[in-house]
């Protein structure tokens, strides 16, 4: 009975409960991240919100743990960047003798890097295309041969307006029909007999002529041209595309069985584009399509001739269909075959010594239905051929690379993770393949002879997490070098490594050659040789360029830098590992359960503190998990347990013993402003007399016009000022204000107070804004109703001021007291001498000078002080700018109020009558008019210095 006793009361009850909503919690949430959850039925969808959202909870440790120290980001990799300079400066694709130049001086006959990485596709033929060097120097040469031909003839003259035209054609874009008759129109001149006359007079032009005008010189093969400086380099690794199955809501079978599936099917197969698509249903199908493979075809085929398959009957294609699926059988083997051949030599085998089972293995790869690769020429003598895919979340951020896909029971690498061995000196049997883990064994670095052990952890479908090392232009990340330079240094480069290795070089060559000079030739070698070892990796980084995807540390990073991220992961063993679904699950269950303790036992100041303080203590401890260990423990999961474990003891507090609070609430809300009645439910200790010294802002706020002074009587001027005061009151809420007091025509407001804020100024000023857009609509509808006008004008001040409950032991109100609130009330009225509705202090602008926008009003003494204080009226917010009339009065104010106070009488009128023009009836500007007048016919008092002061002395409050 005492134990029951003990349940009873609510202390022992609520922590009881606490607990148990707690455990409660934490087993949901703590099993909601298990990739299981996903296939169960209602849950998937709360699966797949809580793993975006732990995605960006992933992606902000990065941020939070910003860029890799230097020492852990290779030197050894160097990013060629296809930059705004180089995008800019040839057009895109480049001319493929552009790659053929740098891969020859990186390659083994040059430079000597440990691996060059293509981020960019070879997969169709370029053709032949104009020789940039020969076609300059037969530009230069076909027009000095042009300006010495004598027009002596008829002859004369027809060769010398073709060669100009040559010369003149070879500056411009050049296609491979323009330089076919270039070369024939050069053949009719130099097999003309009356050529000769010319070759012995000018036989260098004419020797150069005769040996380059073949299309050959002018236009080689460019494919032909990089396929031989990629075989001669061996050291190219190349890209290619993987089509991954698409999730789409047709499979295989529906094509067999479904009637609307195989008319769509048989639609589609007979289409040359089959991006015309007109509606959803034929957008899945397209999608299944795309994911069939030859297999695939075969088996439609010969299913559909059966007349039973199981419980369904198949559809029979007839013969004209059948030719349709047939050549789409031939078109997909065609393109399987083809990309199949290219990738022979670069699958990776698993060997039969495996310590897992290769069938294991596969299934924890993701498949993929068919490649988009290199052509052969390229491949065949590359060192390397892989897929450059990333993987996608849905969110479109790349997290994580496959170092491998599964084609046909096959993997076949990315290409990161060859560079990755090539630069670690591996071979396919050097890797150990495990569901969860690839193995790098025998390992060696460049300049070591020792042999290390890789191991690289897996996560979800064989996917490695990239430990990105930074912003992609982030200094002391990776190293970068502008392609358009490299190129300009690396037609030197080969021009001297060709003159060094005795073999002949072209008349342009030998031109280039005679150009470089000692400090010249020692650059261009400096530059190449930097590269020797390096592994160098080659893609658009322009921006505005498609090759931009969103990154933990950058919404629009090149995507060729997460090959590099990828291979430095990798050599330098940076690999995040997920933390063990267990220890999260316990940590879930343990946190939740505390913080439900503690929230049923404690005030609900302190539960929130400790469920608070644990979210924290356990985000930072995530935080370092990953900064220090690179261990990727859930956050989202466990927050969530945490907070709901929490809100759910309040709510269960709240309905159990809130019937208290929400009595007080009802009976004082009228009355004070609704967040004082918060503050004194939570801390009723603050039902007493005193206060606090705090920064804050105090409001006074006045109605004027003759809507109130011609009232005809009580009960109109009340029903007035009640409307007016709502619609103020309003404003002030709105922008967190409380509400002091009515005192009269007079609203008095304070922010920053009893809920205290840094930016309690630029509330107060957006409140003051915020309070005469309310009264410019009062006027339109009171002018539609035939009322009289009441406006209004704020006083606002910044400062020291007592903040607390003042009155007698009996009766009290929370209010503001001191000089700062005086100084308030003062610029109210100060209003009514200079024509302005919104004046602040120079206190309040200080606080709220990146905010709003102000005019100075003056320098001015008020009564009872000494000090002169600076008034500004308030104008509007920098993020709304101010309307042109009220930006140009302004403008000319401020320039007249310089001459003001030069007591440039004459010529500061003037420009306030140009501040007034700019906005008729502007009050400050006829005020400073008539003040002119006044201090010219009785200047103010000057110091010793003969300057005035400008201050202006208030008489009267």
């Amino acid at each position: 009975m005492k134990k029951l006793k003990l349940w009873r009361t609510p202390e022992s009850r609520n922590k009881v409960v606490g607990v148990a909503l707690g455990l409660l919690v934490g087993v949901v949430a703590g099993l909601l991240p298990h990739p299981k959850a996903a296939e169960l039925p209602g849950i998937g969808v709360a699966h797949e919100l809580l793993k975006s959202f732990e995605h960006k909870a992933y992606d902000q440790r990065f941020r939070t743990r910003g860029p890799l120290p230097e020492e852990k980001v290779s030197r050894d990799i160097v990013l060629l960047d296809i930059d705004d300079d180089s995008y800019e400066w040839r057009t895109w694709p480049f001319d493929r003798t552009i790659w053929s130049e740098i891969v020859t001086a990186l390659g083994a006959e040059g430079a000597g890097a440990r691996m060059v990485l293509f981020d960019v596709f070879f997969f169709d033929r370029s053709g032949p295309a104009l020789n940039p060097g020969v076609a300059d120097t037969f530009s230069k040469k076909f027009e000095t041969l042009a300006s010495i031909v004598p027009e002596e003839t008829e002859w004369d003259q027809n060769v010398k307006m073709k060669l100009y035209e040559i010369s003149d054609r070879l500056t411009g874009p050049v296609e491979e029909k323009d330089i076919k008759e270039m070369v024939a129109e050069l053949d009719a001149i130099t097999s003309d007999p009356q050529f000769a006359r010319f070759s012995e007079a000018y036989n260098d032009a004419a020797l150069y002529l005769f040996e380059n005008s073949t299309l050959d010189a002018l236009a080689p093969d460019r494919d032909a041209i990089l396929a031989d400086s990629i075989q001669r380099a061996g050291n190219v690794l190349l890209g290619q595309l993987a089509n991954k199955e698409e999730e789409s809501a047709y499979k295989r079978d529906d094509i067999l069985y479904d009637p609307d599936a195989r008319a769509m099917f048989l639609k589609f197969i007979g289409m040359t584009d089959r991006t015309q698509t007109d509606n959803q249903a034929e957008v899945e199908l397209n999608k299944a399509l795309r994911n069939l493979r030859p297999g695939d075809f075969e088996w439609l085929l010969e299913k559909s001739g059966e007349k039973q398959s199981g419980a369904r009957k198949p559809i029979p294609f007839s013969d004209k269909e059948k030719e349709l699926v047939m050549a789409e059988l031939a078109k997909v083997r065609a393109q399987t075959d083809y990309g199949m051949g290219v990738n022979e030599r670069f699958k990776a085998k698993i060997r039969p010594d495996n310590p897992v089972p290769a069938k294991s293995v596969l299934d924890e790869y993701i498949d993929v239905v068919q490649f988009q690769t290199v052509m052969p020429m390229f491949g065949d003598g590359s060192a390397g051929v892989g897929y450059v895919l990333p993987e996608l979340q849905k969110d479109g951020v790349i997290r994580m690379m496959s170092p491998a896909l599964n084609f046909d029971d096959t993997l076949y690498f990315h290409i990161s993770f060859l560079a990755a061995m090539h630069y670690l000196g591996v071979q396919n049997d050097d890797l150990d393949f495990y569901p969860e883990k690839i193995v790098i064994r025998n390992a060696t670095f460049p300049g070591s002879e020792k042999k290390t052990t890789i191991t690289m952890p897996l996560d979800e479908k064989g996917t490695l997490l990239v430990n990105w090392a930074g912003a992609f232009l982030q200094p002391n990340t990776f190293i970068h070098r502008s392609v358009r330079k490299v190129y300009e240094d690396a037609v030197k480069y080969n021009i001297l490594k060709k003159n060094e290795a005795g073999a002949p070089l072209a008349q342009h060559e030998a031109a280039i050659l005679e150009s470089l000079d000692d400090e010249e030739i020692k650059r261009v070698t400096e530059e190449l040789e930097f590269f020797r070892e390096k592994v160098v990796l080659i893609g658009l980084t322009a921006a505005g360029t498609h090759d931009l995807n969103p990154v933990p540390f950058n919404p629009r990073d090149p995507l060729v830098g997460m090959h590099a991220n990828a291979v430095n992961t990798i050599i330098k063993s940076l690999f995040i590992k997920r933390a063990p679904f267990w220890a999260t699950f316990a940590a879930a269950l343990a946190l939740s359960a505390l913080v439900g303790f503690v929230g049923g036992a404690s005030k609900q100041s302190i539960g929130g503190a400790v469920a608070a303080g644990t979210i924290a203590a356990y985000a930072a401890a995530t935080q370092y998990l990953f900064g220090s260990a690179m261990i990727w423990a859930p956050l989202v999961s466990v927050v969530a347990a945490i907070a709901l474990s929490y809100l759910l003891v309040v709510v269960y507090r709240y309905m159990t013993e809130g019937k208290e609070a929400k009595k007080m609430k009802s009976m004082f809300s009228t009355y004070v402003n609704p967040e004082v009645v918060e503050t004194l439910i939570h801390h009723p200790e603050k039902l007493r007399l005193g206060g606090e010294k705090m920064d804050l802002t105090a409001m006074f706020a006045m109605a004027y016009g003759p809507g109130l002074s011609e009232a005809e009587s009580p009960e109109e001027l009340v029903d007035r000022l009640n409307e007016y005061f709502t619609a103020m009151t309003a404003k002030i809420f709105d922008n967190q204000g409380m509400l002091d007091k009515y005192e009269g025509a007079i609203i008095m407001a304070v922010y920053g107070a009893p809920v205290h804020y840094e930016d309690n100024a630029v509330k107060a000023c957006y409140a003051a804004l915020d309070m005469v857009k309310a009264n410019d609509e009062l006027l339109k509808k009171w002018e539609q109703e035939g009322k009289k006008p009441i406006r209004t004008m704020v006083g606002l001040n910044s400062g020291l001021m007592i903040a607390g409950n003042m009155g007698s032991e009996s009766r009290f109100n929370y209010t503001i007291m001191g000089d700062a609130v005086n100084l308030s009330a003062r610029l109210l009225g100060a209003n009514k001498q200079y024509g302005s509705s919104l004046m602040i202090s120079e206190f309040t602008l200080e606080k709220a000078k990146d905010f709003v926008i102000v005019r100075m009003l003056d320098k001015m003494r008020v009564v009872g002080k000494l000090e002169p204080v600076k008034v500004y009226e308030l104008l509007g917010r920098t993020d709304e700018g101010l309307p042109e009339d009220v930006a140009e009065c302004a403008k000319r104010f401020a320039e007249a109020y310089e001459l003001y106070l030069e007591m440039k009488w004459n010529e500061a009128k003037a420009g306030f009558q140009r501040a007034m023009d700019a906005r008729p009836g502007d009050g400050p500007s006829k005020v400073y008019m008539a003040r002119c007048d006044d201090y010219k016919a009785t200047p103010p008092p000057v110091g010793d210095d003969g300057k005035w002061d400008g201050v202006y002395v208030m008489t009267k409050k």
